[in-house]
């Protein structure tokens, strides 16, 4: 089963090489669809992991952002007075908290 779907797929990628635009027509997604999706079973594991890697990378991408956000406005907090006895409460908060 395994050889048979990695000769298809090879298929695929050649058919698709050769089609003008590099896109895959409606005929060689359903031949794809069709071999991949025919097990539930298979389909469901998928897009479980599928699910817990989007969330997972998600959560890893917001703390960085996050992360990166607060270390520019620690570096601003010199450069605008006004706004520095409130980046240091955050600052201060977001230390407290750990």
């Amino acid at each position: 089963m395994k050889k048979s779907l990695k000769s298809k797929l090879g298929v695929l990628k050649k058919k698709q090489k050769k089609s003008k635009k590099g896109t895959v027509s409606s005929k060689l997604f359903a031949d794809y669809s069709e071999e991949i999706y025919m097990n539930r079973g298979k389909l469901y594991k998928v897009n479980f992991f599928r699910g817990i890697f989007f969330g997972l990378g998600n959560v890893i991408g917001s703390t960085i952002v996050i992360a990166f956000i607060i270390w520019v406005l620690s570096q601003m907090g010199d450069l605008f007075p006004v706004f520095g006895d409130f980046i240091k409460r955050i600052i201060e908060y977001v230390s407290e908290t750990r």
